[in-house]
């Protein structure tokens, strides 16, 4: 007999209602499946195939041919393979077909991004029931974005299979900012003839928005905002370069790096008497000279401040100890 199997997209888990379903899988007599992709929310069109052996595929045999008497139900489903046997043939062999983005990558996205810019501590354990009721989405897709997240580095799985955001170490801090400054280093060296003068006084603006933000005090929520526009200050020249290679490398080293970003823009947060922003300014110089050489200077000098500050951080911690 024919079998119909109804999987429900994720935001709809625990709902038996077929108007939430997202795949509705037919297999036929034929032993052939055809699959429909359907609205996230509305059943658009359902195949159905289901008459019995004995009632559907009474045929006889003429000039060596099987030959099917069934009515609009067989020659609708003779139609449909057609059609697919059609669209197969014409199809770049290996290249699949693009979906719209899933609920999974878009839970990963924001995850992503929050963690680029700072809203995450390191050493923070990631509930996923919490991170569910947030996103407002069911644990599934939180399961497999922050899986995901476990192998870019960004995260890290705890024996009792928890996650959480790495620790600080000196060894951690000394590699992230070696790659940093190589790849980030690369980008500004390419963005800095292409920056035009609207782009350096949106720079500008954002580095004084930056600065206003390090003047107030520091708790958790403005740490994020002050993380968030440094992040923005830094991927407005990165876009600039016009890299398709070296864009998603720099994205996977802030998502380890942010939360380190964060511990320093707090422990900026306790001298008052160091600025933050001090080297963008000077690289902003440097861009609306064209001069890369300094542009290149002044970005290792940002990076390097924050991650010096927190392995002098380190030591004066292990010091007190």
């Amino acid at each position: 007999p024919s079998m119909v199997c109804v999987i429900q997209s994720p935001d709809s888990c625990g709902s038996a209602s077929f108007y939430t379903a997202r795949w509705v899988i037919a297999r036929c007599a034929s032993d052939r499946f055809i699959s429909y992709i359907f609205d996230q929310r509305l059943l658009t069109q359902v195949a159905f195939a289901s008459k019995k052996r004995e009632r559907n595929r009474k045929s006889i045999k003429a000039g060596g041919k099987r030959v099917a008497d069934g009515g609009s139900d067989e020659r609708t489903m003779k139609n449909m393979l057609k059609a697919d046997q059609t669209v197969d043939a014409k199809a770049i062999p290996g290249l699949g077909s693009v979906a719209r983005e899933s609920l999974q990558e878009r839970v990963y996205q924001e995850l992503a991004k929050s963690l680029m810019h700072g809203v995450f501590a390191a050493g923070q354990v990631l509930r996923m029931q919490a991170l569910a009721d947030t996103l407002q989405v069911s644990i599934m897709p939180v399961r497999e974005a922050l899986a995901r997240l476990v192998s870019d580095q960004a995260l890290e799985m705890m024996p009792n299979r928890s996650t959480r955001v790495p620790l600080i170490t000196a060894e951690r801090l000394e590699d992230l900012a070696r790659v940093r400054c190589l790849i980030e280093g690369e980008l500004v060296r390419l963005a800095t003839p292409k920056t035009d003068k609207a782009t350096i006084k949106s720079l500008r603006d954002m580095t004084a928005a930056c600065e206003a933000a390090f003047e107030k005090p520091l708790d958790d929520e403005q740490v994020s905002v002050t993380s968030g526009l440094n992040y923005q200050f830094h991927f407005t020249i990165y876009g600039m370069a016009g890299s398709d290679v070296l864009l998603p490398i720099v994205r996977s080293l802030w998502m380890q790096s942010g939360p380190f970003v964060r511990a320093s823009a707090l422990v900026y947060g306790r001298k008052p008497s160091m600025t933050a922003v001090h080297h963008h300014w000077a690289l902003i110089d440097a861009l609306a000279e064209g001069d890369a050489g300094a542009a290149v200077k002044a970005l290792h000098s940002d990076i390097t401040q924050s991650f010096n500050l927190l392995r002098q951080d380190i030591v004066e911690g292990a010091t007190d100890e």
